[in-house]
């Protein structure tokens, strides 16, 4: 749902419990409950702020453009989950959507192998059928693509459209790959 909240959630109310602590501690102990009054209250009116604090600084490091050599250089789960395991030289868009944009390089049998693991494993809880390679996909679809460096020949050609499993919520992933590369670019959402 809010996962990209939890964190900087997480962190700023130990972060205020925390100052509150040692607030308190640190009182002479017949002040202790003035500066518990104070200190409850500063926590109450400041919390969303901090809370901003805390999640523009976390943003920094966790979302944007990040380059990977492999699959198992990637440190988050949900973006390993449908990338194949014979894709090299990825580039991934992490941001705080529950889809990212990514792209690699992978054999086009490599790419077919990964799209017949995913059908076996995922297809009997897919909400969408299984559809060839055959669909051109259009500039408007490859649009999430722009940042991650489109070849100029997919504005030409076309990418084409491998359809992964999905789940009714959009869960699952979709590949669009340049019939004349090796390059996959793939918009996948966690499961």
């Amino acid at each position: 749902m809010y996962w990209w909240l939890t964190t900087p959630v997480l962190a700023t109310s130990a972060l205020l419990t925390s100052t509150l602590a040692i607030l308190w501690l640190l009182a002479p102990a017949r002040m202790r409950i003035r500066i518990l009054g104070i200190a409850v209250l500063a926590g109450i009116l400041l919390y969303i702020p901090a809370c901003a604090v805390v999640m523009g600084a976390i943003d920094r490091h966790r979302f944007g453009y990040f380059d990977y050599p492999s699959v198992a250089d990637i440190p988050d789960a949900r973006w390993r989950r449908f990338l194949p395991d014979a894709a090299r030289e990825i580039r991934i868009h992490q941001h705080r959507g529950g889809c990212i944009p990514a792209r690699y390089r992978i054999s086009p049998a490599d790419l077919q192998q990964h799209l017949d693991a995913l059908w076996s494993r995922f297809g009997t809880q897919a909400f969408n059928a299984r559809v060839s390679a055959t669909q051109v996909a259009t500039p408007a679809e490859l649009a999430i693509f722009s940042g991650l460096g489109l070849p100029e020949s997919s504005s030409k050609t076309g990418l084409l459209r491998h359809s992964g499993p999905m789940k009714q919520g959009g869960y699952g992933a979709t590949f669009y790959a340049d019939p004349g590369s090796d390059l996959v670019f793939q918009e996948g959402c966690s499961w």
